[in-house]
C-alpha cells in the first residue's frame, strides 16, 4: 500500500481521490457540486427569425444557459431564458427589425449556474420565403385543385389565377392551404394557376403557373384523365387508339428524347368500364404501332421494334402474349408504320411498310396479312405495294364483315441516294383491298398527272359495312419547291362495279394551304369531307350527292370556339355523325359536336377538356356502335417542371 505525506497528515491512496490546492475536478460523490466557471469568448451573429450564440466550452458544464432582451443590461433576473447542450445555441422566434442582448452561463447537472458572462448583441437577418417551385392544378366544374409543397420560412400562402399565361395576382385567393379548390371560375376558360408564400417579411416571388381548364360534366363523356406517367421527352404524339363496342378502348403513344427517333419509346394504355390502367412500356427503339380492339375485347398489338422485324401481341384475359414476328426478312434494313384494323367477326387486318437500299438505290415495299378469328392464325404475308422511293402513312379500314381497304402515299419518282440535294417525290394516292379471299395489288387512285414538285401531302380513308369506301386528300402544285395553288380531292369506291372512281376535285385554292383533310361514309353510303385552310383561315366541308354523282357545295363547319388547330370527323351505324376539334388558343381545349341522322342543326359544342396542344396528336376514334375514344398529348407545368402527359375521355 503506498502512502502519500500532506502537510497536515498521512492519507491512505485507497481512501483519497487527490489532495492539496483546488482546481481538479469535483468529487463525483458530491450531490451539491459547485457551479461551472463563466463561458468566456462569447459572440453573436443574426440568422433568419433567430440569433446564432457562441462560446467556448467550459469544464463541468451539462448545458448553458442564453439570457437575451430588446434592451441592454441583461441578467439573469430580468432576461428572457434559452437553454442549449452546446456551442452555438440558436434562439428562435425573434423579430428581423430588432437588436437583441444577449449575455450566458454555465450550469451543471444540478442546474448550479456560473455568473452570466459579458453582454453580446445581434440583429436577426430578415429572410424572405422561397419561390414555390412544385405548383400544379387539376381542373374541376367551375373550379381548379392546385397543390404545392410548403416552403420552411412561409407562415401564409396566397393562390393567384390569371388569365394570361405568364401568370399574374389577378384574382387572389389568400390564406390557402394545399391543397387548395379555387372556386368561382368559368368553365371554358383556360386558367394559369401561381402561388406566393408570405411571412413578416413579406410576399415571395410568384411562382412559375400551371394551366388547367375548368369545365362542367359532359353527359356521356368521361373527364379528361391522365392516362400516362409523366415523361420529359422533347417530342411526342399519340400513335393509334381504339375502342369497341364494348367500350372497351385503348391508346398507344410515343416519346422521342434526345437524339430522334432512335431513342423513342413506345407506351400503351388500356380502359375497361370507363376505367384506365396502369400504363405499360411496349418497347424503346419502336419505329411505329398500332392497335385494334375486337368484338370479344381482345387487344391486338402491332409494332416494328428496331425497324428489325414487325411484331404482334395480344391482350386476353388480363394477359399479353409474347412478342411473335409477323414478317421478317434477314436483307431487309427498315420495318415500319403498321396499321391494323378488326372486321365484326374478329378478323385483324395489317399493313406494314419494309424498306431497302441496294446501292444507291431507295425502295420500298407495303405488305399485308390477315389474322383469321376462327382459326386463330395468321394468313399469308402478301406484298401489295412497291415503290422505287418511298411508300409512306399506310391506313387500313374494314368495310363489310371480312373486307379491308388499305391507302398509302407512294413516290412516283426514283429517288437516288447519291445526290445530295433535295429530289422531288411526285408523292400520289394508291389503294388496295381484301375482298374476303384475295389482297388486291395496289393502284393508284389519286391524280397521275403529277409533274415537278407536285405532291399529296395527307390524306384520310373510310369505309361502312356495304362495301363503300372513299379517300380524300390534300394536294399541292409546285414547279419549284414552293406551293403555288392547292386542293382537296377525292374517290370513291364502288362494291357494284368494284372499282374506284377517278380522282374528283372538292376544293381548290391559289392563296390558302389545305391540310387535315378528313372523310366519313356513314351506313347510307353518304360522304361527308371536313379540311382545314390556312389563309384566310377556315374549316370547310362537303358532301358527296349520290344521286347528282358529284360532290356538293362548300360550306363552313360549324366551328364557334377556339381556332380548331386539329379536326376529327367520325360516324356511327345509326348514322350520327361527330365533329371533334382541338384548339391551341383561348379558348383551349378539346370540343364536340354531334348531328343527328338527317337533321341539318348540330347540337351545342360541348368542352371535353382543356389539356390539348391542338396538333395532330390530338386523335378520336369512334366505334359503330357510337362508343367514342378521344385522346392528346400535353405539355403542363407540374411539381418544377415541364411534364409531358396523355390525356383520354371516353363516350361510353
Amino acid at each position: 500500500m503506498r502512502i502519500w505525506q500532506c502537510p497536515s497528515r498521512i492519507l491512505l491512496l485507497a481512501l483519497i481521490a487527490g489532495c492539496g490546492g483546488g482546481g481538479g475536478n469535483p468529487d463525483p460523490r458530491d450531490t451539491n457540486p459547485p457551479a461551472p466557471a463563466t463561458p468566456t469568448g462569447i459572440s453573436a451573429i443574426g440568422a433568419a427569425d433567430s440569433i446564432e450564440v457562441s462560446w467556448t466550452h467550459t469544464m463541468g458544464a451539462s448545458q448553458y444557459v442564453m439570457y437575451w432582451s430588446e434592451t441592454p443590461g441583461v441578467t439573469a433576473q430580468n432576461g428572457n431564458r434559452a437553454t442549449s447542450g452546446s456551442s452555438p445555441g440558436i434562439i428562435t422566434g425573434l423579430r428581423d427589425d430588432t437588436i437583441y442582448y444577449v449575455v450566458v452561463a454555465a450550469a451543471n447537472n444540478v442546474g448550479n449556474e456560473s455568473a452570466v458572462s459579458g453582454e453580446v448583441s445581434a440583429q436577426p437577418v430578415a429572410t424572405w420565403p422561397g419561390r414555390i417551385t412544385t405548383v400544379a392544378a387539376m381542373p374541376g366544374d367551375g373550379q381548379l385543385t392546385v397543390t404545392w409543397d410548403d416552403q420552411i420560412n412561409a407562415d401564409t400562402y396566397t393562390v393567384y389565377a390569371s388569365t394570361h399565361p405568364e401568370g399574374r395576382k389577378e384574382i387572389p385567393f389568400a390564406n390557402a392551404t394545399s391543397p387548395f379548390i379555387a372556386t368561382g371560375l368559368t368553365n371554358g376558360v383556360t386558367y394559369y394557376m401561381a402561388v406566393t408564400a408570405s411571412n413578416e417579411t413579406g410576399e415571395g416571388i410568384l411562382s412559375q403557373p400551371s394551366e388547367a381548364t375548368p369545365s362542367a360534366p359532359v353527359a356521356g363523356w368521361t373527364r379528361q384523365t391522365t392516362i400516362s406517367n409523366p415523361y420529359l421527352g422533347v417530342q411526342d404524339f399519340v400513335a393509334d387508339l381504339a375502342i369497341n363496342e364494348n367500350g372497351r378502348a385503348a391508346v398507344v403513344w410515343s416519346t422521342r428524347f434526345e437524339g430522334g427517333s432512335t431513342n423513342s419509346v413506345m407506351s400503351l394504355n388500356h380502359a375497361t368500364d370507363g376505367v384506365w390502367g396502369e400504363p405499360m412500356t411496349i418497347g424503346s427503339l419502336i419505329n411505329g404501332a398500332s392497335v385494334a380492339i375486337t368484338p370479344g375485347n381482345d387487344i391486338h398489338l402491332a409494332y416494328s421494334e428496331d425497324s428489325e422485324n414487325m411484331l404482334w401481341r395480344r391482350y386476353r384475359d388480363g394477359v399479353w402474349s409474347e412478342p411473335v414476328a409477323i414478317h421478317s426478312v434477314d436483307f431487309r434494313d427498315h420495318y415500319s408504320q403498321p396499321d391494323l384494323a378488326v372486321d365484326d367477326l374478329g378478323n385483324v387486318f395489317a399493313v406494314w411498310v419494309e424498306a431497302d437500299v441496294e446501292g444507291p438505290v431507295f425502295f420500298s415495299e407495303l405488305w399485308a396479312r390477315r389474322f383469321d378469328a376462327v382459326s386463330e392464325e395468321w394468313g399469308d404475308a402478301v406484298m401489295i405495294g412497291d415503290s422505287v422511293a418511298s411508300i409512306s402513312f399506310p391506313s387500313i379500314e374494314v368495310g363489310a364483315s371480312n373486307q379491308a381497304f388499305v391507302a398509302w402515299l407512294q413516290d412516283t419518282v426514283e429517288v437516288d441516294l447519291e445526290l445530295e440535294e433535295d429530289q422531288p417525290r411526285r408523292r400520289s394516292l394508291y389503294a388496295s383491298r381484301f375482298d374476303g379471299t384475295t389482297w388486291h395489288s395496289g393502284e393508284i387512285v389519286g391524280r397521275d398527272d403529277l409533274v415537278n414538285w407536285d405532291s399529296v401531302n395527307e390524306f384520310k380513308l373510310d369505309a361502312n359495312d356495304l362495301g363503300q369506301a372513299s379517300i380524300v386528300w390534300a394536294q399541292t402544285f409546285s414547279t419549284d419547291r414552293t406551293s403555288s395553288s392547292f386542293e382537296i380531292g377525292g374517290a370513291r369506291f364502288d362494291p357494284a362495279l368494284g372499282q374506284w372512281s377517278a380522282p374528283e376535285q372538292i376544293f381548290s385554292d391559289d392563296l390558302g394551304r389545305a391540310g387535315n383533310p378528313d372523310v366519313v361514309v356513314d351506313p347510307a353510303g353518304q360522304i361527308r369531307a371536313a379540311w382545314r385552310i390556312s389563309q384566310p383561315y377556315r374549316n370547310e366541308g362537303a358532301t358527296y350527292d349520290d344521286a347528282m354523282q358529284l360532290w356538293g357545295d362548300i360550306e363552313l363547319l360549324p366551328i364557334d370556339i377556339g381556332s380548331a388547330d386539329y379536326l376529327g370527323l367520325e360516324v356511327n351505324a345509326a348514322g350520327e355523325l361527330l365533329l371533334m376539334w382541338a384548339s391551341d388558343f383561348p379558348p383551349k381545349g378539346v370540343f364536340v359536336r354531334w348531328l343527328a341522322p338527317g337533321s341539318s342543326e348540330w347540337s351545342t359544342t360541348d368542352l371535353l377538356g382543356g389539356y390539348t396542344d391542338g396538333s395532330p396528336s390530338t386523335q378520336v376514334k369512334m366505334d359503330s356502335s357510337g362508343h367514342a375514344v378521344v385522346a392528346s398529348v400535353f405539355t403542363v407545368f407540374r411539381n418544377g417542371e415541364w411534364e409531358n402527359h396523355v390525356f383520354a375521355m371516353l363516350y361510353l
